[in-house]
């Protein structure tokens, strides 16, 4: 977090202070906290209520405090520097989306009118262009409703899509037999020694041993998905009852004497770890990576399916500023900030 001027150690640059990234001198260094204000004196500072829009902040010309915000906005404060061209270009695009046929939005949306039609067959269209030199796709699945109850049920591309995913990844879900080993394995090493280890596990106190095991048996997915390799999987997986010692079998008996009954494949059981490896292959080796700066993915009736925009700070900003919110770490903390970037972008946020 950056000091401020009066609290910054000697030699600290100037630019790096609160004042500086702030573009406005704070003239008051000696100021309270909330907490250490009387009530007198917290009744008349003006704060803004949680949960009230405050549209009228003391000394504070430009501040809007919405209800549902973590933190005063300034979005009226001319002082900001938004690049209105590019931003005014996009949320044109943005809102002709779903009332506009593909092709005649992207010829009026592009640059000089180029536009490049990837696909236009029964099942998709697909257009590539610059909207202010953002490369953009524009994606109309033709097979797609979603009015539909259940509509990517049915579709050709969905299913070879998963089963390609499938082929790519084909290994089962990590039985219980198997998180119990390596669970076993690691309590083991985190003791150090060969004792049955059951001071490592809270016995009496159910909250507790329910917490610990669970913990443990998160890392042990971790350890099973992320760091073994596909043939180690494999190998314990055909070999689980004959690769551990008896040590490490004593251990098992004691996870298994307090295992919790929801973890037994249930409905809400799920293993992200298995789900991430699953995907981040389907990835690498599957689907197809799009790289440009704005996706817009529809269905048939030009419903918005999916929209990606990439660097939306920098776009309703410009560079220097949006360093200058990284910096003070506002993003982060501002959920109005995120709602405002939203909002410039498609009135109907």
């Amino acid at each position: 977090m950056p000091y401020q001027m009066s609290q910054a150690p000697p030699g600290t640059p100037e630019e790096v202070t609160i004042e500086y990234l702030l573009a406005k001198p704070n003239e008051k260094m000696d100021q309270k906290t909330l907490g250490e204000l009387s009530d007198q004196q917290r009744s008349a500072t003006g704060h803004v209520q949680l949960a009230k829009r405050c549209t009228r902040i003391p000394g504070d010309p430009f501040g809007l405090y919405a209800a549902w915000a973590g933190n005063v906005s300034h979005a009226s404060d001319d002082r900001m520097p938004l690049p209105s061209s590019r931003r005014d270009a996009v949320q044109h695009f943005l809102a002709k989306v779903p009332n506009t046929e593909a092709h005649g939005l992207a010829t009026e949306s592009a640059d000089c009118g180029t536009i490049d039609v990837v696909e236009d067959n029964d099942e998709e269209i697909v257009i590539d262009f610059k909207i202010e030199s953002l490369s953009v796709r524009l994606m109309q699945c033709k097979d797609l409703n979603l009015v539909q109850k259940r509509p990517f049920e049915g579709i050709k591309r969905c299913r070879d899509a998963l089963n390609a995913a499938k082929d790519a990844f084909d290994e089962p879900h990590m039985s219980i037999q198997i998180q119990q080993v390596v669970m076993a394995r690691r309590l083991l090493r985190l003791e150090g020694s060969l004792n049955p280890a059951v001071s490592a596990i809270p016995i009496d106190d159910s909250k507790r041993r329910d917490q610990v095991l669970g913990d443990l048996r998160s890392e042990a997915r971790e350890e099973y998905w992320l760091h073994s390799t596909k043939p180690q999987r494999h190998l314990l997986r055909h070999n689980v009852v004959m690769l551990h010692s008896p040590d490490v079998q004593r251990l098992v008996d004691i996870i298994q004497a307090h295992w919790p009954r929801e973890w037994n494949n249930g409905r809400y059981d799920v293993d992200f770890f298995y789900h991430y490896l699953a995907d981040k292959t389907a990835a690498e080796q599957v689907w197809e990576l799009v790289d440009v700066d704005l996706f817009d993915v529809t269905d048939c009736n030009r419903r918005v399916v999916f929209a990606n925009l990439e660097n939306a700070t920098g776009l309703v900003f410009d560079d220097d500023l949006a360093q200058r919110l990284a910096d003070t770490s506002v993003l982060g903390r501002c959920g109005d900030v995120v709602r405002f970037l939203l909002q410039n972008l498609d009135p109907e946020l």
